[in-house]
């Protein structure tokens, strides 16, 4: 022990506020599912090219298949905080209402 008190040892950190590691934003999930969701649109639209009807279905189920992944993907795999999910997720639920 020195005059002064404890000695502090150089290795223990005596920092009182722990901060919280940065949440990383996945946004290449969201990129990723949305190419996808593209050019499975895209396949199908070839794949059922003589019939219109099946081709217009296969755009609808496309998109809405988009509309689901992304969904998911914003409010489970985003890595955003709940706040921001959350306003997000309003913000969208407003331009489809209006």
């Amino acid at each position: 022990m020195s005059e002064r008190g404890r000695e502090t040892d150089p290795g223990v950190d005596q920092a009182t506020t722990v901060e919280t590691p940065r949440r990383k934003f996945r946004w290449k999930w969201g990129l990723a599912i949305l190419v996808l969701g593209i050019a499975v649109i895209f396949i199908d639209w070839f794949r059922l090219a003589p019939d219109r009807t099946y081709q217009v279905f296969a755009v609808y189920k496309g998109i809405r298949n988009i509309l689901l992944g992304l969904f998911l993907w914003w409010l489970l795999f985003s890595g955003l905080a709940w706040k921001t999910r959350f306003k997000g997720l309003g913000g969208a639920v407003l331009v489809f209402v209006l």
